[in-house]
């Protein structure tokens, strides 16, 4: 995953199904760790389609990093106890 300015480019495989998707930034946010983007193209296998915003939010820990997408609103991850 490739994050730019204006975009993410993603490239991966499903199962052995290669695939690249471009997503544009709509909004970011560091400080809620979350960010609004849109599917701007596919390539090979894809959940979502052209034009799709999906909300994405994010964690760091140490070496490790966690992300969310959801079609309706940002997630929120729970402190562990």
């Amino acid at each position: 995953m490739d994050v730019g300015e204006d975009e993410i480019d993603n490239t991966g495989d499903y199962n052995g199904t290669d695939w690249h998707i471009v997503f544009t930034i709509v909004s970011w946010d560091n400080d809620a760790d979350q960010s609004l983007i849109e599917v701007a193209t596919t390539d090979g296998f894809s959940h979502y389609e052209v034009g799709r915003s999906l909300y994405m939010s994010w964690r760091l820990e140490e070496d490790t990093l966690s992300l969310y997408l959801d079609e309706n609103s940002y997630q929120f991850f729970r402190s562990e106890l």
